[in-house]
C-alpha cells in the first residue's frame, strides 16, 4: 500500500461521529445548526475546554524531542487564536476553524500524525456540546 493509499483511508472521527448523531437523530443538521454566535456560557466552556485540550496535547508531546520548546510555543500560539476566535466567529465557522487547527497539530508534527484519530476523538468529546446545541448538565 502507498503512503497516499494509507493517507486516503485515514479515520475521520468529526465526520463519523457525526454521521452517526445524524442518523440516530442526535445532532442537528449543519442548517438547523445555526451559525449564531457563540451564547456567553458556550464561550466559557470553550475556553475552559481549550485549557483542556492544550493539557492533553503537552502531555502528549516527546519531552525528548530536539524542537519541544517551538512545538509548544505554537501550540500556545494556536490554542490562543482559538479563544480569540471563539469570541467574534459564529458556531459553524469556529467549528471549521478549530477542525483545521487540529488538522494543524498533527501535519506540523506537535501531535503524533500516528495518533491523529486519538486526537480527533479527544476534541470531539471536549466541543460536542457545540454540535449538539446542548451545555453539559442541561
Amino acid at each position: 500500500m502507498t503512503k497516499v493509499d494509507e493517507h486516503l483511508r485515514t479515520p475521520d472521527p468529526f465526520g463519523e461521529a457525526t454521521s452517526v448523531g445524524l442518523a440516530m437523530g442526535t445532532f442537528p443538521t449543519l442548517s438547523e445548526l445555526g451559525n449564531d454566535l457563540l451564547s456567553d456560557s458556550e464561550k466559557a466552556l470553550v475556553l475552559q475546554r481549550l485549557d483542556e485540550l492544550q493539557i492533553h496535547i503537552k502531555e502528549q508531546i516527546d519531552a525528548e524531542d530536539e524542537r519541544i520548546e517551538e512545538r509548544l510555543e505554537a501550540l500556545g500560539q494556536r490554542i490562543e487564536y482559538l479563544k480569540e476566535a471563539s469570541a467574534r466567529t459564529p458556531r459553524q465557522y469556529w467549528l471549521d476553524i478549530l477542525y483545521s487547527v487540529l488538522v494543524n497539530f498533527v501535519v506540523s508534527g506537535i501531535y503524533d500524525p500516528a495518533r491523529a484519530q486519538e486526537l480527533g476523538q479527544f476534541a470531539f468529546a471536549l466541543f460536542q456540546f457545540l454540535i449538539t446545541n446542548r451545555l453539559p448538565g442541561i
